[in-house]
């Protein structure tokens, strides 16, 4: 019974200690966010019109090739896939 109550404790020792650091970072998250949106958007606005262009015309290329990239990479490994099926 003592190291069954022993393990209980530390049991809940470590949930304390996870809602601490969790609550840590979701202060920490709900403070920064903000404060770091309103820089960008210092940043931004700051910029000429041709360099947020090409800002946002980068940031759609880059989401658009790690599409391009994953759909590749699942084509590919379901042809493998398909392929050793196929040979048994």
């Amino acid at each position: 019974m003592n190291r069954s109550l022993i393990e209980g404790w530390k049991s809940l020792l470590k949930l304390v200690k996870f809602l601490f650091w969790y609550a840590f970072a979701l202060a920490a998250f709900l403070y920064a966010l903000p404060w770091l949106g309103r820089e960008l958007e210092h940043y931004y606005d700051a910029m000429s019109s041709r360099a947020r262009l090409l800002a946002i015309t980068a940031f759609f290329v880059v989401i658009i090739a790690r599409q391009f990239i994953s759909w590749r990479t699942r084509t590919q490994a379901d042809q493998d896939r398909q392929g050793r099926i196929e040979s048994r």
